[in-house]
């Protein structure tokens, strides 16, 4: 594809002028480049040959001849290739060409260039420099004869090649090593994941104390999120936390409610009257006796 600096390049001007267009001019160079890059070479023949691909339908000589003259006292967009006359070529292709036209002009010579299958001894051509075989089939048969070779061993089990050998054994393989065995972790069910907080020590006298039986679940989650201190805070609080609120006629929440957000440090804040003092102690104390006493088992029991 031309550059965008083309369409100012004073040759490309004078091509312009003397093919009657810029249009024809461009769509001219387009063609002639098209076939170099296509081929990696810069030659493109005669001049029948260069304006047969192009599509001419002028005079005959005359596009060859804009494109000698166009770059007037120097070379123009083709060049006549030395040592051959009437054979031309574009002038300084490669110094110009993408990358790949690079690449493909040096896989072209190298198709050029003769070489000896390492197989069947055949010559063959190749556009690959690290090309060994004409053929696949060569190549495989290369690799079974080589393969072929080092199992061909004499009764002692040994194979000789040149100045080297080499031992081989027919004996079983060893098995490969036992993977190393793993403590894996287990991973409890949800089931099992209740029954463990149910478990914690303390949770089920909490639960048998509490006169709320809802949501037990989220109540051993909240019971287990709590470090061992605020454990047997909660649970020496909850018998004076119910009976003040026995006492003022306010709902009990869940246990999980008193778990999570710390109701038992609520009397800790609280300032009560000193009836309301006195009649929640009492009743704690009381209820402290029987639990400790062998009583009913429910610290509220009347």
């Amino acid at each position: 594809m031309a550059r965008p600096s083309l369409f100012t390049n004073r040759k490309f001007i004078r091509l312009s002028r003397l093919l009657g267009g810029k249009y024809k001019a461009a769509g001219v160079l387009e063609m002639i480049w098209y076939h170099a890059y296509e081929d990696g070479d810069a030659r493109l023949g005669s001049a029948e040959d260069i304006e047969y691909s192009v599509g001419w339908d002028g005079e005959p000589g005359e596009l060859v001849t804009a494109l000698l003259r166009c770059g007037c006292n120097g070379p123009g967009f083709i060049e006549e290739v030395a040592d051959f006359p009437g054979q031309f070529m574009v002038h300084d292709l490669m110094d110009h060409a993408p990358s790949y036209v690079l690449q493909r002009a040096v896989k072209e010579r190298e198709r050029k260039i003769p070489k000896t299958c390492g197989q069947c001894g055949a010559e063959y051509r190749s556009a690959s420099q690290t090309s060994v075989y004409c053929t696949d089939r060569c190549r495989v048969a290369a690799h079974r004869e080589r393969h072929r070779s080092a199992s061909d061993t004499d009764c002692n089990g040994t194979v000789t090649d040149s100045n080297v050998t080499v031992t081989v054994r027919n004996t079983t393989p060893a098995p490969a090593p036992a993977p190393a065995h793993r403590n894996k972790k287990h991973v409890f069910s949800p089931s099992e994941q209740r029954e463990s907080n149910y478990a914690l020590p303390g949770f089920g006298e909490l639960w048998k104390l509490w006169p709320r039986g809802e949501n037990k679940e989220g109540a051993g989650k909240a019971y287990k999120a709590l470090s061992k201190a605020d454990r047997d805070e909660a649970l020496h609080g909850a018998p004076p936390y119910l009976a003040e609120k026995a006492r003022t006629g306010e709902s009990v929440p869940y246990l999980s409610t008193y778990l999570n957000q710390g109701r038992w440090r609520d009397l800790k804040t609280k300032k009560l009257d000193d009836g309301g003092a006195a009649e929640s102690e009492r009743k704690y104390q009381e209820a402290v006796k029987r639990q400790s006493g062998g009583g009913s088992g429910n610290l509220f029991a009347n």
